[in-house]
């Protein structure tokens, strides 16, 4: 199994330059003349570009090495091999902005923090994608707010990011008309990895603590 993978941006080298860097696994890419900025003294990045789903369907499934992604990207990139897992992203949004987090091609999930807090993105892949970290205007990022000047303190903030493969998969069965068992404790996730509020009613696969669940 592969083994989760977790960069705290405070342990970062102090004097490193972001532009289009790749360190470890990770891949950086701020753009310091817009504002983005490493702040190595209270560990985190951040990040006043704004990304637009215009940028991010030119950019998406391109090598980290491709022009375009230096150009059209501000943020970090990270590769999650086939197979599902978690994304944990410890950020915080001030002003306009939002976190967003995109896997592969799926559309972005995006999130409003109220202050420094972790979000959790659940994730089923074919084959190994990239994960999008990054900031926008708006929560579907479109392309008019990239045309929307900002002269204020509009940011997004990462502090760490965090990532974990669901353990081994296998298909559990769970009556309906059956009281809460233990496998059902937990969230619970759609199969192409959408969270729902609770124990689904409707009969399906569905993905809770990182294994397949049969609902009947």
């Amino acid at each position: 199994m592969e083994e989760a993978q977790e960069v705290d941006m405070a342990q970062l080298p102090d004097q490193m330059v972001m532009d289009g860097v790749v360190i470890g696994d990770t891949y950086y890419n701020i753009d310091t003349d817009k504002g983005d900025e490493y702040d190595a003294v209270n560990g985190f990045i951040v990040l006043k570009t704004s990304t637009t789903d215009e940028n991010m369907q030119a950019v998406s499934g391109l090598p980290v090495s491709d022009e375009l992604v230096k150009t059209g990207f501000k943020g970090i990139i990270f590769m999650v091999p086939a197979g599902s897992g978690k994304v944990y992203v410890n950020a915080e949004t001030i002003g306009s902005r939002y976190l967003l987090v995109k896997v592969g091609n799926k559309a972005a999930a995006s999130f409003k923090l109220n202050g420094r807090e972790t979000v959790e993105i659940f994730y089923t892949v074919a084959e190994p994608s990239y994960i999008y970290i990054y900031g926008s205007d708006t929560d579907v990022a479109s392309a008019r707010a990239s045309r929307m000047a900002k002269a204020n303190d509009d940011c997004v903030k990462i502090y760490t990011y965090k990532w974990e493969p669901a353990d081994p998969t296998g298909i559990n069965s769970v009556d309906n008309s059956q009281s809460a068992i233990g496998s059902e404790a937990g969230d619970w996730y759609t199969i192409d990895g959408r969270k729902l509020s609770g124990k689904p009613a409707q009969k399906g696969i569905y993905i809770v603590n990182g294994r397949k669940v049969a609902v009947k």
